[in-house]
């Protein structure tokens, strides 16, 4: 019986095989293209049907949502602002970053340590910074420089 389900996967892919285009391709970009436009088009009715019916049985709280992974098939620009609204309703700060800067925060009972990691190649400038600088001990107040490729630590009082 293995034998045969293997033959019946076999002749399946060779028939497949030869439908692909010259490219190797199975499919028209084109409309690869336009299923993912749907496919944005529909998770964002379905993010903005679901905000409402939220807000709607429960106006005293925030409103969120959870994404597990980047999808290849979903736009993510065009869910911007869905996506701001989301993340501002629930109390959470955005913070504007330079290019290849990522931002993390944790919290203890009294003190907020802010983590600014620089992946990009050159040294990035970044703004609304406020604290100690726990590698240095220099204290900032506005604005911070993180080198190429390098950490900075920041301590704040919560």
């Amino acid at each position: 019986m293995k034998f045969v389900g293997w033959r019946i996967r076999a002749e399946y892919k060779r028939k497949i095989r030869g439908r692909s285009y010259e490219n190797g391709e199975y499919s028209i970009m084109g409309l690869n293209l336009e299923w993912k436009r749907f496919t944005t088009w529909n998770m964002n009715d379905y993010m903005e049907f679901e905000i409402d019916l939220v807000k709607k049985l429960t106006p005293d709280r925030p409103v969120t949502t959870n994404f597990m992974q980047l999808y290849d098939g979903l736009d993510y620009r065009k869910m911007t602002e869905l996506i701001k609204e989301l993340i501002t309703n629930a109390g959470i700060r955005i913070k504007e970053l330079p290019e290849n800067v990522e931002y993390h925060e944790r919290y203890t009972d009294t003190h907020r340590y802010a983590f600014y990691i620089n992946e990009g190649d050159v040294a990035a400038e970044i703004l609304n910074v406020n604290g100690t600088e726990l590698l240095s001990g220099q204290v900032v107040n506005r604005k911070n420089s993180v080198d190429a490729k390098n950490v900075i630590i920041m301590k704040g009082e919560i």
